[in-house]
């Protein structure tokens, strides 16, 4: 994906920005393994600590959300 190949910092700040959309996305149709991994990705291509931090925030109220799902999803020890 984005962390493959050596890109300039504007490039890997958009591919995590678009990173750190899909969780959200992939959390409300109940994908939640794949939402953990889109914001781990999303963190490690994070050009800046600011970015970061949002992914952080992001990723916080995805793991809530997964954790009040009625299966549990992969907060609630489930991977």
């Amino acid at each position: 994906m984005c962390r493959r190949i050596i890109k300039p910092l504007a490039a890997r700040g958009l591919c995590a920005h678009l990173l750190q959309i899909a969780g959200p996305v992939l959390t409300q149709v109940r994908q939640f393994d794949a939402a953990q991994t889109a914001l781990q990705r999303a963190l490690d291509d994070a050009p800046d600590r600011l970015r970061g931090a949002s992914v952080i925030t992001t990723w916080s109220r995805q793991l809530l959300q997964a954790s009040a799902a009625p299966e549990g999803g992969w907060a609630a020890g489930k991977k």
